[in-house]
């Protein structure tokens, strides 16, 4: 519990959270998109998305096998893709199998934690826009922290920097905006 002041998650205040339970249901509302998400590399994509619903991965339970294959689908990912093992994609679809389990609780807000910053620059323009897409397809909230300006800009949405010394959030200065 914070020392003082109050943390309000989602319209509710955290110091109303009375047990481990509760607590843990309260994350479910935020689902996130970061590389340090363990991904299991010899477990099929398939695998690694169908653990956000159940630990009946081996083989992975067939009542899950729709809800993890629509979420695949959802991010980018494509069926043959599925049977792969997680270590032998590469970092792009890899950070779609992250996308695709951050997703899989159904979220309230979205948060993408230097969310390119493991990708080939050359994806970096296309996944930007593709996680706003699924964000906005699904009514969530979505925050993008990074410090990648062409992934800030593929995302779209209200730019803000934050300031260290203060902690308060700004809008980039015009140079900024203008030449990035």
């Amino acid at each position: 519990l914070p020392d003082e002041g109050d943390v309000i998650m989602l319209g509710k205040n955290t110091r109303a959270i009375t047990d481990g339970d509760a607590w843990l249901k309260s994350l479910d509302a935020i689902g996130m998109v970061t590389a340090r998400a363990i991904l299991i590399e010899g477990f099929s994509v398939l695998q690694n998305i169908a653990m956000s619903f159940t630990l009946d991965d081996d083989p992975v339970d067939p009542r899950v096998v729709p809800q993890a294959g629509a979420l695949a689908r959802d991010v980018g990912i494509d069926a043959p893709l599925l049977d792969v093992p997680a270590g032998k994609v590469g970092p792009e679809m890899q950070m779609r199998v992250h996308l695709a389990r951050a997703l899989a609780l159904g979220p309230k807000l979205l948060i993408a934690q230097h969310a390119s910053a493991p990708l080939p620059r050359e994806t970096v323009a296309a996944f930007g826009p593709d996680l706003a897409t699924v964000a906005q397809a699904r009514g969530l909230a979505l925050v993008a922290v990074t410090a990648d300006d062409v992934f800030a800009r593929a995302v779209g949405g209200q730019r803000l920097e934050l300031v260290p010394a203060s902690g308060e959030l700004r809008s980039p200065g015009l140079l900024k905006k203008l030449f990035g």
